[in-house]
């Protein structure tokens, strides 16, 4: 029996209002091979039922249902039942464009990628137009070596040029289960920047698609509006602790601190003005568990302020090294 094509894998919780439009953009695919595996992760309201009915359906569709265990959880759960070449991640309030796996499977198997990646627009709850997310200056083929891997993990990678969201991205599945790739559990944040990071690891050829594919809701009641300061910072000090693990060397695992604070800087910053932003990220840096992990990590990345500009450009390198020095006299610590 041949392999089927794509494993789409749908986290579900309590998105009763939004998952029907998710699965019908599933099912209104113009590629039909594929299977929908659906992970209810201990639902409260109708979301489980609404699985359900699509599997009695459409025999594409399958449903598990298990206790809440978080989303990190529910995606390996997906990928323990998954059986296609591909993997595409789909969350539940979000949907695909109806050409989507036509033109991922084309593009995949005409070059034999390792990793594909497209453009998405983010929509409001009403599915207003708000921006499109690209990555431009990625658009074509790269073909690594293990040189110029390293490069680009360093530099594009870090710098976003590619994306981190594993939504963005279609995954080989034998890539993924030949080097034993699964999200950390205890991530409750910005658990997909050390799965795409390790996958990454393992690629050789790369490629960024011009299309726009996916359509990411952006509500007010979403995971990523209702995470604490402080669940961001021990996101960050996990996946700093994940990905050191893996051999990094010391720069790198500065440079790899400072690029998840410059990313996540504008949620970490959010509040009245960008003054009561900084005073909030102090006093959580304060609080935090691993104060003296923080510190330490600040303490070295203020040392490298050309690293910053190189990295980030010139002005906003500068800003941002201000301010760590901000942020770390207002710990306490010498600047």
């Amino acid at each position: 029996m041949d392999m089927t094509e794509f494993s789409i894998i749908v986290p579900v919780y309590n998105v009763e209002n939004y998952l029907k439009r998710c699965l019908d953009s599933i099912k209104a695919q113009t590629y039909a091979d594929y299977e929908a595996i659906l992970i209810d992760d201990g639902s409260l309201d109708e979301s489980g039922s609404i699985c359900d009915a699509y599997v009695e359906q459409d025999n594409r569709f399958k449903v598990i249902h298990k206790e809440n265990g978080g989303l990190a959880a529910a995606r390996n759960t997906g990928l323990a039942a998954a059986v296609g070449k591909y993997i595409v991640f789909l969350d539940s309030d979000d949907d695909l464009e109806k050409e989507a796996l036509a033109k991922i499977r084309e593009t995949m198997n005409n070059g034999c990628y390792d990793i594909g990646s497209f453009a998405a627009r983010r929509i409001d709850e009403k599915r207003h137009f708000l921006y499109e997310l690209r990555f431009d200056d990625m658009v074509g083929e790269r073909v690594f070596d293990s040189k110029s891997r390293e490069r680009f993990l360093w530099q594009d990678f870090l710098q976003y040029k590619a994306g981190w969201e594993v939504c963005f991205h279609v995954f080989c599945r034998d890539i993924i289960e030949t080097h034993h790739i699964r999200f950390d559990e205890q991530v409750k944040y910005a658990e997909d920047i050390p799965f795409t990071f390790q996958y990454m690891l393992y690629v050789s050829r790369w490629v960024k698609m011009p299309d726009i594919l996916y359509n990411y809701t952006l509500r007010d009641s979403s995971l990523s509006r209702q995470v604490r300061t402080q669940d961001v910072l021990e996101g960050i000090l996990y996946v700093d602790y994940n990905l050191m693990c893996r051999g990094l060397n010391g720069e790198q695992q500065i440079l790899l601190y400072g690029a998840l604070l410059y990313y996540f800087r504008d949620f970490l910053l959010k509040g009245n003005g960008k003054e009561n932003g900084i005073e909030g990220l102090r006093e959580a840096l304060r609080e935090s568990e691993h104060v003296r992990f923080h510190k330490e990590r600040l303490r070295r990345l203020r040392w490298r302020e050309r690293s910053l500009q190189k990295l980030y450009g010139q002005e906003q390198g500068r800003e941002f090294h201000r301010m760590i020095c901000r942020l770390q006299k207002g710990m306490g610590m010498r600047v």
